[in-house]
């Protein structure tokens, strides 16, 4: 029996060694496994970072970023833009079923000058015919008369 109650005690002994080595190695693996996870994660986080950065994607393809910022505005435009009224529909309509012809903003600024030059000069005329009287009116015809017959002079030159 005293070899039994030494052998026991012989046994609780390493395994209480074993116990003790094997909390100190699951505390080294513990400590191991925490430094790489926390290692992971900080790559993880890097990787991550990296490739939500929108600055990243618009440095490396300028031409898809600026494209998709493009039909992001478009989209917005669309979604936030109020419809058409019923007046605006009708007006579209009757507008595509007349067909108008372009006017050039020349012409129409050329038309409108040639106009308003033609009344001033016409207003100017009347003005001096009527402070001179009878004889700016005289002045007037015969000046008219003259023109009219040096242009029937170079007519007849022509045909001579």
């Amino acid at each position: 029996m005293a070899q039994t109650t030494t052998d026991l005690a012989q046994r609780v002994r390493t395994d209480q060694l074993d116990d003790d080595r094997s909390a100190q190695e699951i505390r080294r693996d513990i400590a191991e496994k925490r430094e790489s996870i926390s290692a992971t994660v900080e790559r993880l986080n890097d990787r991550v970072e990296t490739a939500l950065d929108w600055r990243t994607y618009v440095a490396d393809y300028p031409f898809a970023a600026l494209g998709a910022a493009g039909g992001l505005g478009f989209l917005v435009s669309r979604i936030f833009s109020k419809p058409p009224s019923v007046t605006d529909r009708i007006m579209d309509a009757l507008m595509d079923g007349i067909d108008v012809l372009p006017l050039k903003r020349k012409a129409v600024g050329g038309a409108v000058k040639a106009a308003a030059t033609a009344m001033v000069t016409k207003a100017v005329a009347e003005y001096v015919i009527e402070k001179l009287g009878g004889q700016a009116a005289r002045t007037l015809s015969q000046s008219r008369r003259n023109q009219e017959l040096s242009a029937e002079s170079l007519a007849l030159d022509k045909l001579v």
